[in-house]
């Protein structure tokens, strides 16, 4: 018994790495097994097209093979949206497209390098929010769905008149403009412009710049605005 022992104990202190064996064998397997796998799953259109129908024709041989063909103009095609380099006409177009009862809340103005639209905020939001108003709302979908089409760089600035404001949702004007700017980039994403808009609110940093030949009234009303800009670069 002893000498069996001794054997025993022998072949273990001669072999002590011998579980590496079963231990690479059960790798190999797992290789194999996951190699298998993966080529099972890998089936090529044409190979599925095929097994399809053939299984079509043994479970049920009278049935109307009934094939699709989608033709060229049914098929989705995205198109790049136009960039308007010629502004002036731009500028006449959103001109024609905006309702001559809101023409005294609308101004326009054709810069050298790109078109301003300047929309009173007393049409566009309600007194002391950034909520569109009906009418508001009427007059920016009509020159957003034109800036919407379009691929040129926008800009949206926010202004304010001097008033101070301060509420628990806008403690300044700063941030009164900058809410009102970003309503109306929304509205302009909402009708499918794809690129960036820059905000800014300016609040009534640009009052001085409104002449002084209006009255104190005229150059508030002017004050309280947001610009649309369009550029004649392309939005990035």
């Amino acid at each position: 018994m002893d000498a069996e022992l001794d054997t025993l104990k022998f072949d273990i202190d001669e072999r002590p790495n011998a579980w590496m064996i079963t231990f690479a064998d059960l790798l190999s397997l797992m290789l194999t097994f996951f190699v298998l796998m993966y080529s099972m799953s890998v089936i090529t259109i044409g190979e599925w097209e095929e097994l399809v129908r053939s299984l079509q024709q043994r479970l049920n041989p009278d049935r109307e093979v009934v094939e699709f063909n989608f033709s060229e103009d049914k098929m989705i095609v995205k198109k790049d949206k136009p960039l308007a380099t010629d502004l002036d006409y731009l500028f006449e177009v959103i001109q024609d497209k905006l309702a001559s009862g809101t023409s005294e809340h609308v101004v326009m103005r054709r810069l050298d390098d790109r078109v301003v639209i300047s929309l009173a905020s007393d049409l566009l939001f309600t007194p002391g929010s950034a909520d569109l108003s009906s009418e508001g709302e009427k007059t920016l979908s009509t020159v957003a769905d034109i800036v919407g089409s379009l691929n040129n760089k926008v800009t949206v600035n926010g202004h304010t008149d001097p008033t101070p404001i301060k509420t628990k949702k806008f403690p300044s004007n700063w941030e009164l403009s900058l809410s009102r700017a970003h309503t109306v980039a929304e509205r302009i994403y909402a009708s499918g412009y794809l690129k960036s808009i820059d905000m800014f609110g300016l609040a009534d940093s640009r009052y001085d710049e409104i002449s002084e030949n209006y009255t104190k009234t005229k150059r508030y009303e002017l004050a309280r605005r947001v610009d649309i800009e369009v550029r004649s670069i392309a939005a990035e």
